[in-house]
């Protein structure tokens, strides 16, 4: 029980506004993609191109 609360507690605070935390998460993810297709992303893999 102590190995799971100390793991939990290493991911930070609860989230409290859900809501807003979904957005940024989905604005990072469409940012990150349309860089990649747009091919201005720093993590592109040329080699699966």
């Amino acid at each position: 029980m102590a190995q799971c609360q100390a793991l939990l507690s290493s991911y930070g605070e609860p989230v409290q506004d859900h809501g807003r935390t979904l957005l940024q998460i989905i604005n990072r993810f469409a940012t990150a993609y349309t860089d990649t297709i747009d091919g201005t992303s720093k993590n592109i893999e040329t080699s699966e191109l």
